[in-house]
């Protein structure tokens, strides 16, 4: 039986590969590649860490764009120029003066940074291209969606009626985001008196203005019009006109009362110092 169990180990022993002959400096290359896996992983860490900061860094820089192109189709929509198509491209070489330019340009160049910092962040594996067109996208869409809801009119009005004062919001939706169409030959507003074809409109920046219908046209009071024409001896006679959207035309007139406010204050002002009423209505 002994000899069985020692003919068996024999047999094991013999099975056992051979063990190799190590190099003399084999620890030291193992410490080596150890090292080198060590240093790949530490930079594996801090490319994850810098690409999530770029990640971020470009989705606030899509928001902020985004807001800014919102801000943008705001202002083109309250500051009247799109009336002027109403009358075909009669007045087209007229509306690029109301774009704005000064806010676009930036946008373009927010969104373009965006686009670059998407992909060092190497989040998405997309082209450089599909990145780009993804980000315009975003801010597009985004934008148009956002300045399709109500969100701008409630800021709008509550900084307008209210006592509420944001520094740059406020600027922006009380002075920028309001009616600043003036040409010679196109006027609108909101008719208050008519009689024997003239009619008294109210504009959009509490300004009465009378105006000669043309032939044929017949209006009411309260209705919103727009009529192109000229002035004659401070009379402005229309040659064509045509009906605004009561609700699109409503918008215009957010300012309305914080500018009759304003005429208010100016006028107890000028109550309180008679001398300076004096002074301002005295002839040179």
């Amino acid at each position: 039986m002994d000899k069985n169990v020692n003919k068996f180990e024999e047999i094991l022993k013999s099975a056992k590969p051979p063990v190799p002959e190590l190099p003399p400096n084999f620890s030291t290359r193992v410490m080596s590649e150890i090292s080198q896996l060590e240093a790949k992983s530490i930079g594996l860490q801090t490319r994850t860490r810098v690409g999530l900061g770029s990640f971020t860094i470009a989705c606030l820089l899509l928001l902020l764009s985004l807001l800014t192109f919102n801000s943008i189709l705001f202002e083109i929509q309250m500051n009247g120029s799109l009336e002027l198509l109403s009358f075909g491209t009669q007045f087209l070489s007229d509306i690029f003066g109301y774009i704005p330019f000064d806010l676009i340009i930036p946008t373009v160049l927010v969104v373009a940074l965006a686009s670059r910092m998407m992909w060092v962040s190497k989040v998405f594996k997309k082209g450089v291209a599909a990145v780009i067109i993804s980000s315009y996208l975003i801010t597009g869409l985004g934008g148009a969606a956002l300045a399709a809801t109500n969100v701008n009119k409630r800021i709008q009005k509550t900084l307008t009626t209210g006592k509420i004062d944001w520094p740059l919001i406020s600027w922006f939706y009380k002075e920028r985001a309001r009616y600043q169409v003036k040409h010679p030959n196109f006027n609108m507003g909101q008719v208050e008196k008519l009689s024997d074809g003239f009619v008294w409109i109210v504009d959009p920046n509490g300004r009465t203005i009378k105006v000669k219908l043309p032939e044929g046209q017949a209006v009411e009071k309260g209705q919103f019009i727009r009529i192109v024409g000229s002035v004659d001896k401070g009379l402005f006679k229309g040659n064509n006109m045509n009906f605004c959207h009561p609700v699109n035309a409503q918008r215009y007139y957010h300012h309305m009362p914080m500018m009759h406010q304003n005429k208010t204050m100016h006028m107890q002002d000028m109550r309180k110092h008679p001398k300076m009423m004096n002074r301002m209505t005295s002839p040179n």
